[in-house]
Parts: structure tokens; sequence; C-alpha cells
């Protein structure tokens, strides 16, 4: 089973309102055997998410009703990781998204970057690697701290420890990461 669901592409919609930048996001992704692109959101996220059931939703910061777009889609498929495109945001814009329930940012100018560590790389612990198993889950730092028994800050320091072994820039990154090194099923 994790073999397989490591195999599986991760399934990506795409939510902001400018088809120039749908274009863009979907070419990055174009040439990918690990990622497809299922669907292109304007208005309709809610319903394509629904509908189309992505693994993970990236979603524009700068449109309008982000967050409560955010909090809706957390009430109704927590399990699905949402990560925002910002470009221009200011911190606590992006404070906001995170603290409605995004893993993340990621820049709309930020080039793709590969996912796996070198061959030099200093391994993940076991707590590490739990932690990133939970939160491919969509589990929030809280909740992975009360599942682990360990505070939000350890968790904090275990991503961070883990997204510099891996040479990963965000959560959603490492969220990638995990389902597509089997660390987390597609199914669980």
């Amino acid at each position: 089973m994790l073999l397989e669901a490591a195999m599986q592409r991760i399934r990506v919609l795409i939510a902001d309102d400018r088809w120039l930048v749908h274009r863009g996001m979907s070419s990055l992704f174009f040439d990918s055997d690990e990622v497809e692109v299922v669907g292109e959101a304007t208005r309709e996220t809610e319903e394509q998410i629904s509908r189309l059931a992505p693994d993970v939703v990236l979603l524009d910061l700068t449109r309008r009703g982000s967050l409560e777009a955010i909090r809706r889609i957390r009430a109704s498929r927590p399990q699905t990781p949402i990560m925002v495109l910002a470009d221009g945001c200011t911190e606590s814009e992006i404070v906001d998204a995170v603290g409605e329930g995004a893993l993340g940012c990621l820049g709309k100018g930020a080039g793709p970057k590969g996912g796996s560590a070198g061959p030099n790389a200093e391994p993940l612990t076991g707590r590490e690697i739990e932690v990133l198993r939970l939160l491919a889950k969509g589990l929030e730092d809280r909740e992975i701290g009360l599942a682990l028994h360990i505070s939000m800050g350890t968790v904090r320091t275990h991503v961070s420890n883990a997204l510099g072994k891996l040479e990963l820039r965000n959560r959603v990154e490492a969220t990638l990461y995990a389902l597509r090194h089997g660390l987390v099923s597609l199914d669980s």
C-alpha cells in the first residue's frame, strides 16, 4: 500500500482569480511525474474541491474572501492541505491565513525545487518523520503536539530541522515530500 501511495501522482487544485496565474502554475507541473493539476478554480473553489477531491489546494491569498474560503475548506475537508499563494501580501495576512488553517505560503515568483535529499544529507530522526506524517495529514502544530505529547515549539523545531535536512522551503513541500516518499498514504 505504501509503495502504491508513493507512486501515485499528487493531485493539486489551483485556486486563483487570474487565468495567467493558473497557466503559469500549471506549467510548473506540466512535465512532473509526481504532481498532477486536476483543476483550476476561480470562484467555485469549494465546489471544485468537493468534486475533484485534490490532495493539495494552492489558494490565492489576494483574492477576495480567501480567509473565509480557508475556514470553510478546513471545516468541510479538514484532511485537505491548503497552501496559500501570496505575492505582495503582508506578513500579517500570511499569519492570518496560517491561523485559519493554511499550512504555509508560497510566493508566486518561486520556482520549482526538488524535494529529495541529496546523498550526503543527514537522515531524519524518528520524531521528525512522525511530525512530517502528521503534518502531511493536515494537522496543525497544536494538534501534532497533542498527538505526540510535545510542545508547539518542539513541533516547529522538528519541522524546521526536517525542512533543512531535506532542503525543502516550506510545509507544502514537506507535505508533498511525505506523500511522494510513502510516509503517509493518500487514503489515510
